[in-house]
């Protein structure tokens, strides 16, 4: 199977007026050894960006989570490593690497609550209302829903999800690692079954 781990770091949880700051996606496709070589995120096709607003509007908590990303926003640091778009291109970028990617067909998304956060932000870009609807599935793969265990009061976060993996990397607020935390939880659920 093949999917696509999206992630995104905003101003706040709502997405009717906080903002996205980050975008990061990760490729996976089942069939694909854990590693296909010693490149970044296991050498799997990737995309991460900042997005540029005027005016950056949010929560506060969610502002001091993302200080280092609002900083390098404003800064445009390591303008050469890192990619800076407004929310038109953001979008543009994105379906690009969606079409390049799903040629044909729909793509299924994963992600921590994607269709209950990420999903909701990413209707807010510029033409990806449609573009979701016309491109995406409307079920998404949840890691949580592999790790949930009897008595658990709520489904688990992506910490938790990674420590019942066995895995012990320490979730890092950033889009693309965080994408690729999900790939990384879910094939350990998939594959080896939980330790």
């Amino acid at each position: 199977m093949r999917y696509l781990s999206i992630d995104l770091e905003t101003t706040g949880r709502y997405a009717e007026w906080c903002q996205i700051l980050e975008i990061g996606a990760v490729l996976d496709d089942t069939s694909w050894p854990e590693v296909i070589d010693d490149g970044l995120f296991g050498g799997r096709p990737w995309l991460h960006g900042y997005v540029v607003h005027e005016r950056v509007v949010g929560e506060p908590y969610a502002l001091m989570m993302n200080a280092d990303a609002i900083k390098r926003i404003a800064r445009r640091e390591d303008y050469q490593q890192y990619k800076f778009w407004t929310p038109e291109e953001a979008a543009c970028e994105l379906m690009d690497f969606v079409v390049l990617n799903f040629p044909t067909g729909k793509v299924t998304a994963a992600g921590k609550n994607f269709n209950g956060f990420d999903r909701l932000f990413l209707r807010q870009l510029p033409e990806m209302s449609d573009f979701l609807e016309r491109r995406f599935h409307h079920r998404a793969f949840d890691p949580a829903l592999l790790y949930f265990r009897e008595g658990d009061q709520e489904l688990p976060g992506l910490q938790q999800c990674l420590l019942r993996a066995g895995i012990q990397n320490k979730v890092m607020h950033t889009a693309c690692e965080d994408a690729y935390q999900v790939i990384q939880s879910i094939r350990a659920g998939i594959f080896k079954g939980e330790k």
